[in-house]
């Protein structure tokens, strides 16, 4: 086998493997037909040849290909991130073998300094809202990857693919890979990435009701919307738990899923305790551990997240349930340390999930005076609920010039307060006036008003 030779990276800090050429990898003969493709390819030459992309190459990139710049509406910037994003994954099926190979501590510092080269993600879109659409930053899915410790022969499930950044590790595993996903554009960037692997486009809500019986996942690797599911409007409080459970019914007994959600969807959570009970039956929460908001910086957030591994096997305890958040290098030692060696996947002798009630975790309460309870979800009615409409009036508003300023970014994407910055209402609410300037007011905010 030919050698890797190892070579310092531009600031000399975190030994790369050097460019390998010619390696095989899976495409189609007919890339030309997505231009994001076509620009995730240069991105991985750039990458091979140890290059930064900033924003002002990427920018060329995309307005060569689209033959025009985004300021004449050939292209947005949120289709920039995910050509960087399929650049990322080219990268690593030519060179991940190398790049992860060794010690898990270098190989986290090479996918840091590698995501380092590329630019934030700072400008969203309606689809980002709409899907939630906040992939899993490479450092974060090798945590997954090690955590899930895939085999050769496994058959690993994402059920909500994205570009592939989870997948990609699953492929470097040996491991075949069913993919779903939802969003056509991403789908159609995952069909050329990979060729090969089975994709379906359902709401992964409800993945065990629509894959075909054939489809027998022995490891899942997820990273869910937190609150968000197609044709919902609001918030939808379940979304984690309905993707969970789902995936969980389709996996196979004996299999690891391993989920990336919002920090506060932890077994240690009250709001969550009943329903993680209920996985006693038929899964062990074999770990969980809270991930640092500057985990996700360069996806343009810095929200706290969550790694939870499931085997599904009955258990009547726990794992290692962390509630702290860790750094990533903190991480990769508690799952080196705390997250148990899988079992052998079998199809007999373990119980399956109880069906889905799909009832919100939040109850009732009776109208207390106020400043006397905080406003958590615990005291807030539940969907459905019948309310007195009687007071409501007619918005009053106006309409502002916008003088250039309120274009920063908030850091809680997965749950948008962002508002228009050319409305601001005013209206007389029980003797009192309140006057916001929508962009200042989060819907918690307005709650309490």
């Amino acid at each position: 086998m030919q050698s890797i030779q190892l070579t310092l990276d531009l600031f000399g800090a975190v030994p790369f493997p050097a460019a390998v050429p010619n390696l095989p990898h899976s495409s189609t003969n007919n890339r030309q037909q997505n231009p994001l493709v076509a620009v995730g390819e240069e991105i991985a030459q750039m990458l091979t040849a140890r290059a930064s992309v900033t924003s002002a190459i990427l920018s060329n990139l995309m307005s060569s290909e689209f033959n025009g710049t985004d300021a004449q509406n050939r292209w947005q910037w949120k289709d920039a991130y995910e050509a960087l994003e399929v650049g990322l994954v080219l990268y690593l099926r030519q060179h991940g073998k190398a790049f992860l190979a060794g010690d898990r501590r270098l190989a986290l510092l090479r996918l840091a300094d590698l995501q380092a080269k590329l630019p934030t993600h700072t400008r969203r879109s309606e689809d980002s809202y709409l899907y939630q659409q906040f992939s899993t930053p490479l450092p974060m899915g090798y945590a997954v990857s090690r955590a899930a410790q895939l085999r050769s022969g496994d058959t690993v499930l994402e059920p909500s693919a994205g570009n592939g950044l989870l997948a990609i590790f699953a492929e470097l595993a040996g491991a075949r890979i069913v993919l779903n996903e939802i969003h056509g554009g991403r789908r159609r960037n995952l069909r050329e990435l990979f060729p090969d692997a089975p994709l379906s486009s359902y709401n992964a809500e409800q993945i065990d009701d629509h894959l075909q019986e054939a489809v027998k996942p022995t490891a899942i690797l997820m990273n869910p919307p937190f609150s968000a599911s197609p044709n919902f409007k609001k918030r939808n409080s379940l979304a984690t738990w309905r993707h969970l459970i789902s995936a969980l019914h389709r996996l196979q007994p004996g299999g690891r899923l391993v989920a990336i959600t919002a920090n506060w969807f932890s077994p240690h959570n009250p709001d969550w305790a009943d329903y993680f009970g209920r996985l006693r039956k038929f899964g062990h929460v074999a770990f969980s551990a809270g991930i640092e908001g500057r985990a996700y910086a360069k996806h343009g957030t810095t929200i706290e997240t969550r790694l939870t591994v499931i085997d599904k096997t009955p258990s009547a305890d726990w794992g290692e349930i962390l509630d702290g958040c860790l750094s990533l290098h903190d991480l990769l030692d508690q799952i080196d340390r705390s997250v148990p060696k899988r079992g052998q996947p079998s199809g007999v002798g373990h119980a399956q999930p109880a069906p889905l009630k799909l009832v919100a975790p939040v109850v009732s309460v009776k109208a207390v005076p106020a400043n006397t309870v905080p406003l958590t979800t615990k005291n807030l009615p539940p969907i459905g609920v019948q309310r007195d409409l009687s007071e409501v009036v007619d918005l009053g508003y106006e309409t502002l010039d916008w003088n250039g300023t309120g274009r920063e970014l908030g850091e809680g994407i997965y749950e948008p307060t962002f508002r228009t910055l050319s409305v601001t209402t005013s209206q007389k609410r029980k003797g009192r006036e309140s006057k916001y300037l929508s962009r200042g007011v989060s819907w918690r905010q307005a709650a309490g008003n």
